[in-house]
């Protein structure tokens, strides 16, 4: 399987998400993102490390913006508040998240 040959592409403005593996303490998920803005904000229990394989993002935290571009990873500790705040028309993330 190859995750840019993706039938799923999102119109403009929005995402979508892609289970690769789950188990009782990780999911990994492949997100695509198409020039998608302003997201929801998440405090979420688990870990995240995500990985951007393609594209350009930008992560907003409570105190700072993180631009990631193609090759960029970026870890979110457990109840770290953030949202993405926007990306590029062809981002693809790989995101690990991990249950403590």
């Amino acid at each position: 399987m190859n995750i840019f040959n993706s039938k799923d592409t999102p119109s403009i403005g929005n995402e979508t998400f892609s289970t690769l593996f789950e188990s009782k303490n990780l999911k990994i998920e492949h997100i695509q993102s198409n020039t998608f803005h302003n997201g929801q904000w998440y405090e979420q229990a688990e870990i995240e490390w995500v990985f951007l394989a393609k594209g350009e993002a930008q992560i907003e935290f409570e105190t700072h913006i993180k631009t990631l571009t193609t090759g960029d990873y970026l870890l979110i500790k457990a109840h770290q508040r953030h949202r993405v705040l926007s990306t590029s028309t062809d981002a693809h993330w790989i995101a690990l998240h991990v249950k403590s």
